[in-house]
């Protein structure tokens, strides 16, 4: 389109040096009536206009012919070539991607306590690669993740584990690691100690208080009711008791569902 400008610019540029010329020329000769003088020059405009409009024409029908046989041809190709190389470079950056990315595994299924020494985990990773699973930073398992991540058992040592899974992408040569996952294995029941009452005892109070002490990671009931432990493990709890014998369940279960329970017989007589 600028090349298409430039011609029609310096057509019209050389007409006008061309009409300033001849205009020179009527200014040179010996002067004529008024009336003839008027005419030749509406003669020479028009001429010139004429002239200008047929450049014209020619041009953008130049153009036209350009457009449908070259140019159009030309822009067509143009574009076929740049999608072209977009293509090829948004190709080469999804094969890049494919190669180098590797998504760290994720452990979905894990108790923060248990009571027992070997537990079963789960967990999400890239399928048909190589997963390690590491307990204290030493390798128990070695597995290959499918379509539905991976399951696997493992085994424990009292008290707090340290778990986490690696996965390794062993034809690019790379590993990325989990984050670390605490487990608390405890086989053994948490303490619990009634004060008062006693076993049997004997009150003619409708209400009693039933006060103990246990492990403040408990959660404490009794007789079903959840009761509230202080940031010493002590305990108290009032109990509404009927006439006669009343039976009375204290229950304290620990972070790993262990579970250590007393009854109580509680005689009320009425005085």
């Amino acid at each position: 389109m600028t090349l298409c400008y430039n011609i029609l610019y310096s057509a019209d540029v050389a007409l006008m040096a061309e009409q300033s010329l001849r205009k020179g020329e009527v200014g040179g000769s010996t002067p004529l009536i008024g009336s003839g003088v008027m005419k030749r020059q509406n003669l020479n405009n028009g001429q010139n206009n004429n002239s200008k409009l047929a450049l014209y024409l020619f041009l953008l029908f130049a153009l036209i012919i350009f457009m449908v046989t070259i140019g159009l041809r030309l822009i067509i190709n143009t574009s076929i070539f740049v999608a072209n190389l977009n293509n090829k470079s948004s190709n080469e950056k999804t094969k890049d991607l494919d190669n180098n990315y590797l998504e760290a595994p994720e452990i979905v299924d894990i108790p923060e306590a248990t009571n027992s020494a070997e537990i079963t985990i789960s967990g999400v990773a890239q399928p048909k690669l190589t997963v390690y699973i590491y307990v204290n930073d030493e390798q128990q398992k070695e597995l290959i993740s499918d379509d539905d991540g991976f399951q696997t058992s493992i085994r424990l040592t009292e008290g707090d584990n340290q778990v986490y899974a690696e996965i390794e992408d062993k034809e690019n040569k790379l590993i990325k690691k989990s984050r670390i996952y605490q487990v608390t294995y405890k086989n053994s029941k948490p303490t619990l100690t009634i004060d008062s009452p006693k076993d049997n005892d004997k009150v003619s109070s409708e209400n009693i208080k039933v006060n103990g002490q246990t492990d403040v990671t408990s959660q404490l009931k009794i007789n079903g009711q959840p009761v509230v432990i202080d940031t010493n493990g002590k305990f108290s709890f009032d109990v509404r008791l009927k006439d006669g014998e009343n039976t009375i369940l204290i229950e304290s279960r620990d972070e790993a569902s262990n579970l250590e329970s007393k009854t109580l017989k509680v005689i009320y007589e009425k005085d």
